[in-house]
């Protein structure tokens, strides 16, 4: 079987993952952080069991994994398995030959995005300001500086 086959077949398994719509929401609010099962339970008013099946159908494809807390490892969460949504769509990633993150005044927002980018990503990043200012803020520099 050809490399290509079997990229196509991965592709295809995540696609009929995300082909049920509760399984599509699920990926939604993961795309915007982590959560705890109970917390999807909540979001999606779902029982449990039913969640379980969802969860397991997406770790087999792919898509999620879980795992403990930072804290006291006591709590489990689910996760987006990183670049799990790369490649559904044959040759729409690497297109970008720039990218520029846009703020009020180029002081924090945009800088810490493209900080973030660079460290991402080796397609050029560039920062502005649809009102500039002279200086980035001290609270950015501060964050930039903790992380």
């Amino acid at each position: 079987m050809s490399a290509e086959r079997t990229e196509l077949e991965r592709r295809a398994a995540r696609h009929a993952a995300l082909a049920d719509p509760s399984r599509l929401h699920i990926v939604d609010l993961l795309s915007l952080g982590d959560l705890s099962p109970s917390e999807l339970q909540t979001r999606l008013g779902m029982p449990s069991n039913l969640l379980a099946h969802h969860l397991n159908t997406l770790a087999a494809a792919g898509l999620l994994t879980r795992g403990r807390s930072e804290a006291d490892r006591r709590r489990s969460y689910v996760r987006l398995t990183p670049g799990a949504l790369d490649g559904l769509v044959p040759g729409a990633a690497g297109r970008a030959r720039r990218v520029v993150f846009v703020c009020t005044a180029n002081s924090a927002r945009s800088q810490l995005a493209a900080a973030l980018w660079r460290r991402a990503s080796e397609i050029p990043v560039a920062s502005a300001g649809t009102r500039p200012a002279g200086h980035v803020h001290p609270g950015a520099v501060a964050a930039a500086k903790r992380h």
